[in-house]
């Protein structure tokens, strides 16, 4: 293997594993999205009149609404450290146009940052409401 073969294999191996690492950010957010929408569901509907396990629901539900988002963060924020890290290192050894054909990345932009930090801010969104519907239903 040459080095120019080399060269293509390194960056379309650091590609791929960025295509990963995306792709199970986008996969966490899925999960935390739909996960924290049945609790909610669960959560609304407990507070209804004549539920027999209100007061139970009032306080655990919640809870564990903020657990799972917080787990969730935790788990998003690995994954867009992974990929910053996965850029930064394809940028760094492919930013001279080594490779020269090859569609070479750069690091991250205001737009990029932008959309890499709507996953990392959507979890504390969720601890915040569930915060604010555990005052409103312990009040």
């Amino acid at each position: 293997m040459n080095e120019s073969d080399r060269d293509r294999f390194v960056f379309e191996t650091l590609h791929r594993e960025i295509q990963h690492e995306v792709g199970l950010v986008a996969n966490r957010m899925t999960w935390l999205i739909t996960s924290q929408s049945f609790l909610l569901s669960a959560f609304v509907i407990t507070g209804g009149a004549g539920h027999t396990y209100q007061s139970w629901a009032r306080w655990f539900v919640p809870l564990i609404g903020i657990l799972i988002s917080m787990l969730g963060w935790f788990a998003i924020l690995a994954g867009l450290v992974g990929v910053r890290r996965l850029m930064v290192e394809e940028s760094t050894r492919f930013h001279s146009g080594l490779l020269g054909t090859l569609p070479l990345r750069r690091l991250p932009n205001l737009v990029d940052l932008i959309g890499l930090m709507i996953p990392a801010v959507v979890p504390l969104i969720f601890v915040l409401v569930w915060i604010i519907g555990w005052l409103l239903a312990n009040r």
